[in-house]
């Protein structure tokens, strides 16, 4: 664990320092470039491969859902005159939902019958149910990584990208996994479905029994912000992510949705 730590902290290091380069510049030439989400949500792991399953569900009662919560962060680093440098990244906190203890937390919107209604009415609570979750995670994931957008498309930006990343599972003893990868793809830059993004890519996942190091990977991510002025804060997302060898190996599919918080207008506004 602790290697993993060190790692992503030496990473973190790097990125300080490039953003204390950026904050250099002159005022009129900065952009903020800076977003910062807090999300809860639901993963849903019925397509998940076996030894997947059996590394974050050990115990698999045949539940294959998990609330999730975590905050994600964007930052750009460097603009030069037709590309840009990001750092990017994100914790995972999942919760098995029937670990959930709805009897002793009735007023959880994760709770209630109608997720999404409940979350929409009450949007405020989006802090109350991640610290629950953070509480109560079973498993736990964080990636950091640097993303290279070098083209204008029609609408999107085409992007390459380098990220490191882990999966531990509380009281498990296979101890840390590693996940990493690097990946081509394009993000959404119109306002509509800004922050959307499609991308392919190959690299490491631990969590399999074979061909560990030879895996490739689509990640599909759908988001955009909700037309009501009162929730404009506030992004639904749905997003898929396919990790499969290409071959005879075992594949993965995993599917979330939920709410992405802007902390920018949720706590500093």
């Amino acid at each position: 664990m602790l290697k993993h730590l060190v790692n992503l902290g030496v990473v973190a290091v790097l990125s300080t320092l490039f953003i204390g380069a950026a904050h250099a510049q002159p005022q009129e030439a900065q952009d903020d470039g800076f977003k910062a989400n807090l999300y809860v949500g639901l993963a849903i792991d019925t397509f998940a491969a076996a030894e997947h399953l059996r590394y974050i569900n050990p115990n698999d009662t045949g539940n294959r859902e998990r609330f999730i919560a975590g905050i994600d962060f964007d930052k750009k680093l460097k603009r030069f005159r037709t590309t840009d440098l990001y750092v990017y990244g994100e914790t995972l906190h999942g919760v098995r939902s029937a670990e959930v203890d709805c009897r002793a937390n009735p007023n959880l919107t994760i709770c209630q019958q109608d997720f999404v209604q409940s979350f929409l009415q009450n949007p405020a609570n989006a802090g109350r149910d991640a610290l629950y979750i953070l509480r109560n995670a079973t498993t736990i994931e964080g990636f950091l990584g640097l993303r290279y957008e070098f083209a204008d498309l029609i609408g999107a930006r085409a992007y390459v990208k380098a990220q490191a990343g882990f999966l531990a599972v509380k009281d498990a003893g296979g101890g840390v996994r590693d996940v990493h990868h690097v990946a081509i793809g394009a993000i959404v830059n119109r306002e509509s479905l800004n922050g959307s993004y499609l991308e392919i890519g190959f690299g490491r996942s631990d969590l399999f029994d074979s061909r560990r190091r030879r895996r490739f990977k689509i990640d599909a991510h759908l988001t955009g912000p909700i037309r009501i002025e009162k929730l404009a804060w506030i992004k639904p997302f749905f997003q898929i992510v396919i990790d499969t060898d290409l071959g005879y190996g075992t594949d993965s599919i995993q599917s979330y949705f939920g709410f992405d918080v802007d902390l920018k207008q949720y706590v500093f506004k």
